[in-house]
């Protein structure tokens, strides 16, 4: 499930057909079941007052001890300071039920003037 167009069209061009690709707002996906959702929603969304609607979107769509993954960055800094992004979204979604199963830091060689660290965090419903 991407919400940005243009993970959209980059994941759709290197994915087999065999995966479903979605795009769109979780909270706009109407309901279906799945074993494994992987997908990078909006850092600052983990910043703001939120009544869990994502998590429990997600809840909805996965499958009993399906797994979500979320691509993210360890820390971002919006022009006030760094915010550890990674963290941020551990406490989400394990505050909504979600089970952290495992976070993978890695860095890579920025192009286009691209963030340079990513975090994937793996959740079990």
């Amino acid at each position: 499930i991407e919400i940005d167009h243009e993970h959209f069209r980059v994941a759709g061009s290197a994915l087999p057909a065999s995966v479903t690709l979605i795009e769109g707002d979780c909270l706009d996906v109407r309901p279906s079941r799945y074993d494994y959702i992987y997908t990078s929603p909006p850092f600052k969304l983990f910043f703001t007052p939120d009544d869990g609607r994502m998590a429990k979107a997600f809840m909805r769509m996965l499958d009993p001890g399906g797994h979500l993954v979320i691509d993210g960055a360890d820390e971002i800094d919006w022009g006030s300071g760094p915010r550890r992004v990674a963290d941020a979204q551990t406490r989400y979604f394990t505050d909504h039920g979600f089970r952290h199963v495992q976070t993978l830091r890695f860095r890579t060689n920025p192009r286009h003037g691209w963030d340079d660290q990513f975090t994937e965090l793996l959740f079990q419903r």
